[in-house]
């Protein structure tokens, strides 16, 4: 594997692959050294880690990565790309996928036995649809570090009542602890975006015996957020994820909620108590 710098590289792959970066697949390749070992500092991985990296381009962040002595499993879609990857990294221990990942099961990808982290200078355009997947996958996982845009990187952590609120929030928060390490300039790709990212870290929190289904959370959170200008028990009663009133009232006096409350300020302990009642009203466990 040769010594690039990351722009070296990005140039390089580019060149092998015989295109600029493509705005359909939100390539805007990351290129500052300092942020890149960040990055990659941040996942913590080390001799014998798995890695699942998705989206990895011209391997800027995985070449990183295999030097910590991990071995990387990475899923991309520019299959150009993806031949200058065999190429560059041939040797190295690095499978690679060509393929859309939002098109595949991440507990399939991560396979079984050993716990994974996923790493990423995800690609824009599937930033929000993968963090709707990750929770279900989250004990599976030492960790997710990602990065995105700051906008939904502060949504992924976002609290009851914060401004950057919805479901994405009570989803996240749910299955893991989020902060942000750090704001990252545009400067810092090529080509350089319009919009400021963020460097993300999502630590998966233990399962607590006794939770709700997925299915059930994800509904009531779904249709909540749905209708955002709606009180929580008008919302939950309409559009289409709608329950009956009667139901509605009793997951409202489940989660301690008068259902004049708004989606944004509900927490996710208050969630999860609503979806427990969902669970028991549709018999789930019997």
């Amino acid at each position: 594997m040769n010594r690039l710098t990351p722009a070296q590289r990005v140039r390089e792959a580019l060149s092998a692959a015989g295109h600029d970066p493509l705005k359909s697949l939100s390539q805007n390749f990351m290129i500052d050294p300092n942020i890149l070992e960040r990055v990659a500092e941040a996942t913590g991985v080390g001799e014998g880690d798995h890695v699942l990296e998705i989206g990895p381009g011209p391997g800027v962040l995985t070449a990183l990565l295999l030097e910590r002595g991990a071995s990387v499993r990475a899923i991309e879609l520019d299959c150009a790309m993806a031949g200058y990857l065999r190429v560059a990294f041939t040797g190295e221990r690095l499978e690679l996928i060509v393929g859309d990942v939002l098109s595949m099961s991440l507990d399939s990808l991560l396979g079984s036995g050993q716990r994974w982290t996923i790493a990423s200078n995800l690609p824009y355009s599937i930033s929000t649809p993968l963090l709707y997947e990750l929770p279900a996958v989250a004990q599976r996982l030492n960790r997710v570090v990602l990065t995105l845009q700051r906008e939904v990187a502060e949504r992924a952590c976002a609290g009851p009542g914060h401004p950057a609120r919805g479901a994405v929030s009570a989803m996240i928060r749910r299955r893991f602890d989020a902060r942000i390490l750090r704001r990252i300039p545009a400067a810092a790709f090529l080509p350089a975006p319009k919009v400021e990212s963020a460097l993300l870290e999502l630590q998966p929190r233990a399962a607590q015996e006794g939770e709700a289904t997925r299915e059930s959370y994800r509904t009531l959170v779904r249709a909540a957020f749905g209708l955002r200008r709606k009180v929580i028990s008008g919302a939950l009663t309409m559009g289409p994820d709608a329950l009956p009133r009667d139901v509605v009232e009793d997951l409202l006096r489940a989660g301690a909620l008068t259902g004049r409350e708004r989606a944004e300020t509900v927490s996710e302990v208050q969630f999860e108590a609503m979806a427990r009642e969902l669970d028991r009203i549709k018999g789930v466990g019997e």
